[in-house]
C-alpha cells in the first residue's frame, strides 16, 4: 500500500445541480444568483449557449447572476454545447418546446455520438421540430419553432435519466397539462428526484408517481428564486476513496450525506468496505482501514456514476467484489464497463466483463499508461488506483476539466505525488 492520503477537500459543486439550476433560472421569471456552482467545461459550454440565446449573465468565482428571458433571441451562429450531456438534454428539451426562432445546435464528436433520439422523438410527439445535419437522432441539428402536438407521452427511462428530466423541464411551458409514463424503469431515479426538487424551488410542482413512473405536469412559469449548490457526490468519491484505499484520512467540509445525489451512497460502501464516517460541524471525515473489505455483490443502478472509483480499488479489498445491474453506463462518455474491464486486465488484475457490470478479483495493478477516452471518470478513477498502488500514466488527463479542473492539485494536495508532464 502507498502512504495514507490525507487531508481536507472542499469539493466543487454538484454538476447535476449546476447545470439544471442553470438552465431553468435562464427560463424563469425575473434573476436568480446562484452560489456555489460547479466551474467547468459543462458549466462554462452551458453559460455561453444561454448568453447566445440572450441570456444575461454576470459571474464571480463560484457565483452565476441571471436574468431569464421571455424569449430566446436567435444565435448569431450555431450554439455549442461541448460534451455536457446534461446541457444537451435539457435545454434541447426547453428550446423544442419554446424557440421562436431557428437554433443551431452542435456538440463535440464525444457527445455527437452518444444517444438522443429516445428524447428527441418524445419532443417530437409534444411538437418540437428537428432539422438533422447528419445521422437522424443526433448532433448537430436545428430546432425550428413547435408546432401543436399531443398531451401524452409514453418515454422509456432505461438508457438516461436525463431524457426524462428534460422532458418534465420542458413541459411546464408547453402550454398544456402534459402526461407523460414510464413503460419500464428509470435508470438513476434519484437523478430525476434531484429535477423535480429544482423544478419546485423555482416555483413548478409537478405531479409525481413514487415509483417514477408517472408524471401530470401542469402549465406554469418559472420563477426566479436565489440558490445555494451543495457539493457534488460524485467528485467527492475520488478523494474518498484515496483515503480509503491507503488507510489515510479526508474531511470534506461541504459534503451532504442527506444530499438526493445518489452517488452520497459510495459513503456507505465504504463503511462496508471497513471505512470509518464521522459528520461534525467541519463536515465529513473518512478514515480508512489498513485493509479494504472486499468479497460481496452490490447492486449499483442507483449510484452507477461512481462504479468506475469502485472498480479503481476493488483490486486492493480482501476478496472479490461484484458489481451488477449498470449496463447504461455503456452509452455515457464512454463505454465504462468496457473500459475498466480492458484496462483493470491490462494492470494485471483479474477481471469478469458481463452485460450488467464487473467481477474483479483483487491483484497489485502494475504501473501502466492507460487511455481515458476522454472520460473524465475514467481519468480521475485510474488516478485513484494508481495512487493505491505501483503509479499510473494518464493520456489526456485534461479531461478531467469537465467537472473537477483541479483534481490533480487536489489530490497532490493529499499527498499523492502528480507530475504532469506539458
Amino acid at each position: 500500500m502507498s502512504q495514507p492520503a490525507s487531508g481536507i477537500v472542499a469539493v466543487p459543486g454538484s454538476k447535476s445541480i449546476t447545470n439544471r439550476a442553470i438552465i431553468l433560472a435562464a427560463a424563469a421569471e425575473g434573476s436568480t444568483r446562484l452560489k456555489g456552482i460547479l466551474r467547468s467545461d459543462d458549466s462554462y459550454w452551458c453559460i455561453q449557449a444561454l448568453r447566445q440565446l440572450g441570456v444575461s449573465i454576470e459571474e464571480h468565482e463560484d457565483v452565476v447572476s441571471l436574468t431569464g428571458v421571455a424569449a430566446w433571441q436567435q444565435p448569431e451562429k450555431a450554439v455549442f454545447i461541448g460534451s455536457a450531456g446534461t446541457t444537451a438534454r435539457f435545454l434541447t428539451s426547453l428550446l423544442a418546446v419554446t424557440t421562436t426562432v431557428p437554433v443551431e445546435m452542435t456538440a463535440s464528436a464525444q457527445m455527437s455520438g452518444r444517444p438522443m433520439k429516445t428524447l428527441l422523438d418524445a419532443l417530437t410527439k409534444l411538437g418540437g421540430q428537428f432539422r438533422f445535419q447528419g445521422k437522424e437522432g443526433y448532433f448537430p441539428f436545428t430546432i425550428d419553432p413547435a408546432t401543436e402536438g399531443v398531451s401524452s407521452i409514453e418515454l422509456s427511462g432505461s438508457t438516461s435519466s436525463q431524457f426524462l428530466s428534460g422532458l418534465l423541464m420542458a413541459s411546464p411551458r408547453v402550454g398544456r397539462p402534459i402526461e407523460v409514463t414510464i413503460p419500464d424503469h428509470v435508470v438513476q431515479a434519484d437523478y430525476v428526484r434531484i429535477t423535480l426538487d429544482l423544478m419546485q424551488h423555482f416555483g413548478v410542482t409537478v405531479e409525481s408517481a413514487e415509483d417514477m413512473r408517472h408524471f401530470v405536469v401542469q402549465p406554469a412559469a418559472y420563477r426566479a428564486k436565489d440558490l445555494t449548490i451543495e457539493s457534488d457526490a460524485s467528485t467527492a468519491s475520488y478523494f474518498l476513496a484515496i483515503a480509503a484505499v491507503t488507510g489515510g484520512e479526508v474531511t470534506i467540509p461541504n459534503l451532504n450525506l442527506k444530499s438526493l445525489q445518489p452517488d452520497i451512497r459510495f459513503v456507505e460502501i465504504l463503511e462496508q468496505m471497513g471505512c470509518t464516517v464521522t459528520k461534525n460541524d467541519e463536515g465529513v471525515t473518512l478514515r480508512g482501514p489498513k485493509k479494504l473489505r472486499g468479497g460481496f455483490t452490490i447492486n449499483m443502478r442507483a449510484c452507477s456514476d461512481v462504479v468506475p472509483t469502485l472498480a479503481a480499488i476493488a483490486p486492493f479489498a480482501d476478496g472479490p467484489i461484484e458489481i451488477t445491474d449498470v449496463e447504461h453506463i455503456r452509452s455515457h462518455e464512454s463505454d465504462r464497463l468496457k473500459v475498466m474491464a480492458t484496462t483493470l486486465a491490462e494492470l494485471g488484475v483479474p477481471v469478469e466483463e458481463r452485460r450488467d457490470g464487473l467481477r474483479i478479483t483483487p491483484a497489485q495493478p502494475r504501473f501502466g499508461v492507460v487511455a481515458t477516452h476522454d472520460d473524465h471518470r475514467i481519468a480521475m478513477s485510474f488516478a485513484v488506483l494508481g495512487a493505491a498502488g505501483s503509479g499510473i500514466g494518464l493520456e489526456d488527463p485534461g479531461s478531467v476539466s469537465k467537472t473537477c479542473p483541479g483534481f490533480f492539485n487536489q489530490i497532490a494536495g493529499m499527498g499523492v505525488g502528480v507530475t504532469l508532464e506539458p
